[in-house]
């Protein structure tokens, strides 16, 4: 599947060995390797061994820093919703369209960026919720934190174009507009379409969203 060399794989070691534990740096070289074997295959056929060969380590090492596939995808899901957090507030700060149309600048670009790789999006917005109580709780805790970003964007985005005017989204109301958003997104991943067609799907996923921030902030 991937040109990579092979390297040799082993059972998980068992407890007591004396092994330590992985490093950050490596946890992300995994985490990195799983959303490069997702991006390739989907998570569903995704295998642990080709995540281990992917990042040049050995199976041990692969179970030493996540006890299961799941586990890795727990981490995955965690790191992409504090990017996606990170890059909502960068373009918040430095949007210039009038408000709202900023807002929907910022939902359309977000969209765009996160379906350039639509295999690695559904396995975190779809099919994370679906696995065990681990993944159901990271999915519930990243759809909290894109709903933190998305109400942090509003007051950003509004401060960054002038506004005269404070305008805050509550905490039910950013909720809402996440979860519209996620299964829009599901829906633009599911569906087979042309690019033309997906353009105006983003476009008009994106206005909806807008708008509804828009009615619901005060």
């Amino acid at each position: 599947m991937h040109s990579v060399a092979d390297f040799p794989s082993h059972d998980p070691a068992p407890a007591g060995t004396g092994r330590s534990a992985p490093s950050v740096e490596m946890r992300a070289r995994l985490v990195d390797a799983l959303a490069d074997v997702i991006d390739a295959d989907g998570y569903g056929p995704s295998r642990v061994r080709d995540v281990a060969r992917l990042a040049r380590v050995s199976l041990t090492t692969f179970y030493l820093a996540f006890p299961t596939k799941q586990e890795c995808l727990v981490a995955l899901a965690a790191r992409s919703e504090q990017q996606a957090a990170a890059w909502i507030a960068d373009r918040s700060a430095s949007a210039t369209e009038p408000w709202p149309e900023a807002v929907e600048a910022i939902i359309r670009d977000g969209l765009r960026l996160v379906l350039k790789r639509p295999r690695v999006a559904y396995a975190v917005l779809a099919e994370l919720a679906g696995l065990e109580e681990s993944g159901r709780r990271a999915w519930r805790d990243a759809l909290e934190g894109l709903a933190a970003a998305i109400a942090a964007g509003v007051v950003v985005s509004r401060a960054a174009v002038g506004a005269s005017t404070e305008l805050r989204l509550g905490d039910d109301a950013a909720a809402f507009v996440a979860g519209g958003l996620i299964e829009g997104l599901i829906g633009l991943i599911i569906e087979s379409a042309d690019a033309d067609h997906r353009a105006a799907r983003i476009d008009a996923l994106a206005a909806t969203a807008a708008h509804a921030i828009s009615r619901l902030a005060d």
